[in-house]
């Protein structure tokens, strides 16, 4: 790998990304059990406190981009990562349900930036020869930050004996990206600025909306990550099912994705360079569908662990279509307006993350009804089918220039 092939700000702005997803991981691992039973929240408050941010995070960077697009990126990012530093902040002194909400939808807000801003960096700082390879460092970085942080939140809250103490990690984590944002990040040369007005941004926000092509892409790629939700939510409880000493050692399967990611994202990378963005989505929905519907095989025949196999074949998949998906959208975007289309890309994570594991419960329960519940991962797979079919007509329609 040729280091040099990048600009300065590509690589502040990917060491700005690992360690926002340094703190932003570091936080997730112990969040639900730390609402649920540290703060007394109960189960219920915990899954709508966690939705309601995971839906927030993915679904303000449609507002943040058409923000960035406008002010600057450099702007944006630092005064965002100051809002995601007070959030942290105020999250480890927060003790009841109205304090947590405040602090939660603060670090929604400034983590929400990070998405379109480095995204569009990584579009502007390359060039066609090397801009897959930007993405899947960009989406390596963000695994390897998803891979470390359950370590270092277990490490904290183990050796300190206090749980809030996970936030004061974050938040000086956060303070560091700021300090380096505003150090070392330039806002890239190819960005147009202009003087922001909320005219112009609905303006903007109208005519993404009325981009038929950006929103059929947004409407059938959100089916890609209701698929993917299985793996934090049925799959996990099957695992479980199957062997409940599993329960101890659950982590280690969410291991598998990462660490797959950070040694063969590059590679992998490298090779679907050669193809456009589209068929190279489509294929790699292809193996995730497989490596979905594999899971109760694998699981009655073989055991639980083997489950581990079927994660691992996931994550090919997921390297194949994530960066490409992310790159897609970029091409697509009017140079004026790409921050904002970035952060409608991240649109169908708010979608499909947020149906996914309703999808999954009432098909289980369906299932349970007609006395099959192991079709569950077999549906899901040709649900799957289904997403992956729905972008064949897509790219047959719109993918011969991208």
């Amino acid at each position: 790998m040729k280091f040099n092939r990048f600009s300065k700000s590509f690589y502040v702005a990917i060491f700005v990304e690992l360690l926002h997803c340094l703190a932003s991981y570091s936080m997730m691992a112990y969040l639900v059990i730390y609402l649920s039973k540290d703060l007394n929240l109960g189960d219920a408050k915990a899954n709508f406190l966690m939705g309601t941010m995971f839906f927030m995070g993915y679904f303000l960077p449609i507002f943040i981009g058409a923000i960035a697009d406008r002010k600057g990126f450099k702007e944006t990012m630092t005064v965002s990562l100051v809002l995601a530093s007070l959030g942290y902040f105020y999250a480890s002194t927060a003790n009841s349900f109205y304090t947590i909400f405040i602090a939660l939808m603060m670090l929604s807000l400034g983590g929400a930036v990070m998405k379109p801003v480095i995204a569009g960096t990584v579009k502007l700082e390359t060039n066609e020869k090397n801009r897959t390879l930007g993405f899947s460092i960009y989406y390596i970085v963000i695994n390897i930050g998803s891979f470390f942080a359950p370590f270092l939140a277990n490490l904290i809250r183990i050796k300190s004996g206090n749980p809030k103490n996970i936030f004061i990690f974050c938040t000086f984590i956060e303070a560091l990206a700021f300090l380096l944002s505003l150090l070392l990040y330039k806002n890239p040369e190819m960005q147009n600025k202009s003087e922001f007005s909320f005219i112009k941004f609905f303006k903007d926000l109208f005519d993404a909306v009325k981009d038929f092509k950006l929103l059929l892409f947004i409407i059938i790629y959100s089916g890609v990550w209701a698929l993917y939700s299985q793996i934090w939510s049925n799959i996990p409880l099957y695992i479980v099912s199957l062997d409940e000493k599993m329960k101890e050692r659950i982590e280690y399967f969410q291991m598998v994705d990462p660490i797959m990611i950070i040694f063969f994202q590059y590679f992998i990378g490298k090779f679907m360079s050669r193809f456009k963005p589209l068929p190279s989505i489509i294929s790699g929905l292809l193996i995730s569908m497989v490596a979905v519907s594999m899971v109760g095989i694998l699981g009655t025949t073989f055991g639980a662990v083997s489950i581990a196999f079927s994660l691992a074949l996931w994550a090919i998949g997921e390297m194949m279509f994530s960066p490409r998906a992310v790159e897609y959208v970029s091409l697509i975007a009017p140079k004026d307006k790409l921050a904002l289309y970035i952060g409608f890309g991240f649109l169908p994570l708010a979608i499909g993350l947020g149906i996914g594991p309703y999808l999954g419960t009432l098909l289980k329960h369906f299932l349970e009804g007609i006395g099959k519940p192991y079709l569950l991962f077999p549906a899901m797979g040709f649900f799957g089918l289904i997403v992956a079919i729905a972008f064949l007509f897509y790219d047959k329609k719109f993918g011969e220039k991208h």
